[in-house]
């Protein structure tokens, strides 16, 4: 059982993709192996024929460097591994209970036969099926389980051969009454075990499945920078001074706008990873996250390429009072993400890219600066500059940091100097 991260300490074969006999050609898979975060294949990178099968799939979590199978390169040596077990290549033999008397391990003759033991690379993977007084369970249901406090051995397994995997703990926590712990014999004061449960809904479980499923396959990295918008503030000022309260312009706008502006000046962050190709946008729609009384909802507007600011600020408006009321209908995958979280006092923070999409925008608290003022005509040494950090979220597999950090600096370009946006 190899290592498949550096702190992977055992795995847990799920499924056996070659039976014992079977001829194996280099990169072909053998089986697959469980952790906590992914099922692996285990290819081998040579030749031969799979003499024997040392740990059954799902017979329990495998400690590192633990053999799993015997791989010899002449099918004529098949024959000669027919009894062999772990024990007899030094690993522990998961398949004999521990109180059961230890079996006589067989003699096998090797000195005449070239054999490789293979070793399995995987994650480790919950398991639920018992052995004696041991539960198989994966590191995390462990991890899980013990800091609840809960016993492994009331949990029923749903993972292969009825392992205990994570969820399986999760579901017993939220299905479970949870009871307040004993006080220590001795202890003047008694554990608190007061807690409310309440029900998932079925949307906030589609969006926690995807947020978890998007961080844990894209590889994300993350763009942070300074953008100074005093000049932004000082035009909206101008805009919204003959303007009605339901036509405003926000910062919020100013972002979107200036978001689709840059994604025409490079259009390579205005695609999307699918697996077999890269899809490039010929528009722009931006989801944009709106504070409701039911949480964060990121409704889309469409088409911002071929939309001014006061189109967008209208369209803003109304999609606020719609998601207010439960009335939207504006939701949808975007091609691009802006999240402004400076409201809430939030300086930066690093967003998960979004589904169909390869890069998402994060935006914090607005701040003053006092800089050194270069205006010659002025008598004071000193200004003050508003100052806004952004960062940008990218999925490597479609944006480089070349072509990010470009895509940052125009955008960084045009906020400060905005009136290039009423073009």
């Amino acid at each position: 059982m190899p290592a498949l991260s550096p702190t992977m300490e055992e795995g847990v074969i799920a499924t056996w993709n070659k039976a014992e006999g079977d001829e194996i050609k280099a990169g072909e898979s053998v089986c697959e192996i469980e952790t906590d975060k992914a099922t692996v294949d285990f290819e081998l990178p040579e030749d031969g024929y799979l003499a024997k099968i040392l740990v059954q799939a799902g017979s329990g979590a495998v400690k590192i460097g633990t053999p799993i199978g015997v791989l010899v390169e002449d099918e004529a040596d098949i024959a000669a591994f027919a009894n062999v077990t772990v024990g007899d290549l030094g690993g522990e033999d998961l398949s004999a209970a521990p109180a059961a008397p230890e079996p006589a391990k067989a003699s096998v003759n090797v000195a005449d036969t070239k054999t490789t033991v293979t070793t399995a690379v995987t994650p480790p993977t919950p398991v639920s099926a018992r052995v004696g007084d041991r539960v198989f369970a994966s590191p995390l249901a462990r991890k899980t389980a013990a800091e609840s406090g809960v016993d492994l051995a009331t949990i029923q397994g749903t993972g292969p051969n009825s392992r205990v995997v994570n969820a399986d703990v999760l579901d017993f926590l939220h299905s479970a009454p949870v009871e307040a712990p004993a006080a220590a014999a001795g202890s003047s004061q008694a554990a608190v075990g007061n807690v409310t449960d309440r029900p998932v809904t079925v949307t906030e479980q589609d969006v926690a499945n995807a947020l978890y499923r998007r961080k844990q396959e894209v590889p994300h990295y993350y763009l942070n920078s300074e953008v100074d918008i005093t000049a932004l503030l000082k035009l909206r000022e101008k805009l919204n001074a003959d303007l009605p309260d339901d036509s405003k312009v926000s910062v919020n706008d100013f972002l979107i706008r200036a978001s689709a502006i840059v994604m025409r000046r490079v259009p390579a962050v205005n695609a999307a990873w699918h697996e077999t190709f890269i899809r490039k946008y010929n528009y722009c729609d931006i989801n944009v996250a709106l504070q409701t009384d039911a949480g964060v909802l990121l409704p889309v507007i469409r088409n911002v390429e071929s939309k001014g600011l006061a189109a967008i600020a209208q369209e803003t408006h109304s999609l606020q009072a719609e998601v207010n009321n439960g009335e939207s209908e504006a939701f949808g995958h975007g091609t691009f993400t802006i999240t402004n979280l400076g409201m809430f006092g939030v300086k930066s923070f690093l967003p998960i890219v979004s589904d169909y999409q390869s890069a998402s925008l994060g935006v914090g608290t607005i701040s003053q600066t006092v800089v050194p003022n270069k205006d010659p005509d002025s008598k004071s040494k000193f200004q003050v500059k508003h100052v806004v950090t952004v960062s940008l979220s990218c999925d490597h597999r479609v944006v480089d940091g070349a072509v990010s950090a470009q895509w940052l600096q125009e955008f960084k370009t045009i906020l400060e100097d905005p009136v290039k946006m009423l073009l």
